[in-house]
């Protein structure tokens, strides 16, 4: 199905509370600067320590991706074939679950539409612009439109969405069945993700983000399926010889072609600086128009980590860096400052040239849903 050019709007949803620590705006961003002579130890908190003077490993060596211990040839060669896994692991009990003649073929949906990506993924706080935190959080997430977003896991942020992104676009270049592992590395990934260099520190960026990726459970509803729910990716294995990655087959078809699904523009993306305009920046781009928005409604659909009287300043920089950077998506914005709250400040953006192209199902608003945006000065599509 060919991309194309299409006006349409989610129902807007209630404004909800979407609390959540101060961190720095910053993120483990994929480093694309040629890797130096030193060594990382990753921290509780996944910051990395440098040590000089010890040179790092090539990622896809065995000290890298595994625990650095001898393997035989033939084992080696089943591991990377996914018919051994150890047993017990996740990924041993899905492939054990149904023998290869009952297990169904899943493919990927859209599979010649390499960059096209998820709406909820870009219109709601799934993937924040706060920093990827560890511990286990859950409940109602904020979206836009009817997806009444539910998460189970860890904080994602707009680097671990990059990690999903690139998951993606390997498995549609290989026209990936998704019943199956994907077989790849952690510095296949990393150059998917705009990476120039794959040190080891990059690719612990991209372990720590698999894994956290590997426990978030979220449930939503797409308009044409109703209620679906998994986890974004259903194992990860690491070895010797590279990443076994499985998708959880229900979840990721739903999303990959039931939910309008936006091309993006990554390598666009990734000269942004900072967190919140890269998520401005994809935001954006899933709206062929805009409507003024409250700073309030924007704070909390991008997960803003800090305290809100700094979000005002934050989404300033945020988009006179998308007018420099990407002209073509945004000319011009106006933060209208009519009340004393930084919080009911609207944003209204006069967008470029560029169109947002999709595919997917495209459900009809309903007349009665229309109003109501209408009233409340929703952005639509």
């Amino acid at each position: 199905m060919p991309a194309t050019d299409h006006t349409y709007s989610h129902p807007s949803s209630a404004d909800d509370d979407w609390p959540s620590e101060y961190f720095p705006d910053q993120s483990e961003h994929i480093s694309t600067r040629q890797a130096t002579r030193h060594t990382h130890v990753v921290g509780a908190s996944n910051n990395y320590a440098s040590i000089s003077g010890i040179p790092t490993r090539d990622a896809d060596s065995p000290q890298c991706l595994g625990d650095g211990r001898a393997e035989t040839k033939e084992k080696n060669k089943r591991h990377i074939k996914g018919l051994s896994m150890s047993p017990g692991s996740p990924l041993h009990e899905i492939q054990s679950s149904l023998a290869p003649a009952q297990r169904p073929c899943v493919p990927i949906p859209f599979a010649n539409k390499l960059g096209h990506f998820p709406g909820l993924m870009h219109r709601s706080s799934l993937f924040s612009v706060g920093r990827s935190d560890d511990e286990p959080r859950g409940g109602e997430a904020k979206s836009q439109g009817g997806y009444d977003l539910e998460v189970d896991g860890p904080a994602l942020s707009m680097h671990d969405k990059a990690v999903w992104e690139a998951l993606v676009d390997i498995a549609k270049e290989r026209d990936h069945d998704l019943s199956t592992p994907l077989l790849t590395s952690l510095s296949e990934i990393a150059r998917k993700c705009g990476a120039e260099f794959t040190g080891s520190r990059t690719t612990n960026a991209v372990r720590n983000g698999l894994e956290r990726l590997s426990r978030a459970h979220l449930e939503c509803t797409l308009a044409q399926l109703g209620r679906v729910h998994g986890r974004l990716l259903a194992a990860v294995e690491i070895g010797s010889h590279g990443a076994s990655v499985s998708f959880d087959p229900a979840l990721t078809s739903a999303l990959l072609g039931s939910d309008l699904n936006f091309q993006m523009n990554p390598d666009r993306r990734r000269l942004l600086s900072g967190t919140l305009a890269q998520w401005m920046h994809d935001f954006i781009s899933t709206h062929t128009e805009t409507r003024p928005l409250t700073l309030k409604y924007l704070r909390e659909l991008c997960g803003f980590p800090g305290d809100s009287k700094r979000f005002p300043a934050a989404l300033t920089a945020a988009m006179e860096e998308l007018k420099a950077k990407a002209p073509e998506l945004v000319t011009a914005f106006v933060i209208d400052k009519m009340t004393r709250s930084g919080d009911f400040w609207t944003i209204l953006v006069t967008r470029g040239t560029e169109s947002p192209k999709f595919v997917g199902f495209k459900p009809q608003a309903s007349s009665q849903q229309s109003g109501l945006r209408r009233r409340r000065g929703g952005v639509v599509l």
